[in-house]
């Protein structure tokens, strides 16, 4: 197809072509450009966020109208691509990206404001090209690139966890949660440019948020005031459950769950696959913690362990102070759930210690039932999990079960990862998963 047709099919047709993408390169500097049909007039969208002022735009539209172009002169404060990120320039091993370039801020500018700019593109490409079609388009593949290259490096946890589910539930058309993540990610974009410390932080940590813009490390002028200095003092934790999640590059996360009984919260700890333990023992275990961080975001929050001995739970009265939190209705988790997303749509992954009336076996596996009758499916990212509770459950129900709140095209279900039995009298925990 010719530009002139290219033209013609997109301004004066009310059918056919709506959009076309040209993968440019000015002065070595590549870039997918959309030019896309709205209300009768053509817009044109780069993935380097600098349309319709950039120079790519500039050789799209030439190409289009058929005028010869020359090069136009860089657009001051224009981004830059460096070399590739690592040494062979191949993206890393099991990655579900193309290779990453390392993209340097421009003058006067921040690599928040870059990254505020990819996450925009990002969503706008997902909701232009809709939950249907957005997957392995190439500007979809482009709008995550440019994501990945301008967050902080290493990628932090949990913006590889949020893009790698947004490539799951696209592939499973779970338009809910699509619209969930997108909604998080615009979130995490208006917080990079509105001073919103605390979101940032609630996705990368103190460390993080400082390495893109140095002020957010601090406290703002206006609004409200961080506290990177939370701490746990003095406290028990039980850790009750370990689980590996999937990332971007496919790595894995690691989350141990730990519980506070006495203060009735739930924490984690997180790692990525290759990284030193963030602490030592083996799950389950009791923690005695003179010191930890704790950084703000959705429960469960993540914590450094900085002071603790650790024990196995040999004392009974460890796993009984934690069946003692569990919660026994299952309508109030769901409405928590409800709570915990609309807060933080792209990052909340709601964490719960259940007591369950009983355990039903199903076609599909098990539910769960309370006592009043409420029933919760087990997700389906726990294949046999569902054997091994009926079966611990033959006599009796488990006196806990412990795991992660899922909602899967629009119904809440329960990955469960570990479960408290009582024999002879006495709590054990059974890992799960």
């Amino acid at each position: 197809m010719s530009a002139f047709e290219v033209r013609r099919a997109l301004v004066e047709s009310e059918d056919g072509v709506r959009r076309a993408t040209l993968d440019l390169s000015v002065g070595g500097d590549a870039a997918l450009v959309s030019i896309v049909l709205e209300d009768g007039r053509t817009r044109i969208v780069c993935s380097c966020g600098g349309a319709p002022a950039c120079r790519h735009a500039a050789l799209a539209s030439a190409w289009v109208d058929g005028r010869s172009v020359s090069e136009p002169p860089p657009r001051r404060g224009a981004s830059s691509i460096a070399p590739p990120a690592n040494a062979s320039g191949s993206e890393p091993s099991g990655s579900r990206l193309p290779a990453v370039d390392s993209v340097r801020p421009p003058p006067g500018g921040t690599r928040a404001e870059m990254l505020a700019t990819a996450l925009d593109d990002l969503v706008t490409t997902v909701v232009r090209a809709g939950v249907r079609s957005a997957a392995g388009t190439p500007s979809f593949d482009e709008s995550i690139r440019r994501v990945v290259a301008t967050a902080p490096a290493p990628l932090p946890a949990s913006l590889s966890r949020a893009l790698s589910r947004l490539l799951d539930a696209l592939g499973t058309t779970d338009v809910g949660l699509v619209a969930r993540l997108c909604q998080g990610l615009a979130r995490l974009s208006d917080a990079l440019r509105g001073a919103d410390a605390i979101m940032v932080q609630s996705w990368f940590g103190v460390a993080g948020g400082a390495s893109l813009d140095p002020t957010i490390g601090h406290a703002w002028v206006d609004g409200p005031q961080p506290d990177p200095a939370a701490r746990l003092v003095d406290v028990r934790l039980v850790e009750v459950a370990r689980e590996w999640v999937s990332t971007l590059d496919r790595v894995g996360l690691e989350r141990r769950y730990l519980v506070a009984p006495a203060l009735g919260r739930i924490y984690r700890e997180e790692r990525l696959r290759g990284q030193s333990a963030p602490s030592h023992g083996p799950c389950p275990r009791v923690l005695d913690v003179a010191l930890a961080e704790v950084e703000p975001g959705p429960a469960p929050q993540r914590v450094r362990l900085l002071q603790y001995e650790v024990a196995l739970i040999d004392a009974p009265d460890a796993l009984k102070s934690v069946v003692a939190r569990g919660v026994s209705s299952f309508s109030r988790v769901v409405h928590d759930v409800a709570a915990e997303l609309g807060a933080f749509p792209a990052l909340a992954e709601p964490f719960a210690l259940l007591i369950p009336g009983a355990v039903e076996r199903t076609p599909a596996g098990a539910v769960l039932v309370d006592a009043a009758g409420e029933r919760l499916a087990l997700s389906a990212e726990s294949p046999g999990v569902g054997e091994v509770l009926t079966t611990l459950a033959t006599d009796a129900a488990p006196s806990l079960v412990c795991g992660r709140l899922v909602v899967d095209h629009g119904a809440v279900a329960f990955a469960a990862l570990a479960a408290v039995v009582r024999t002879d009298a006495t709590l054990h925990l059974r890992r799960l998963a």
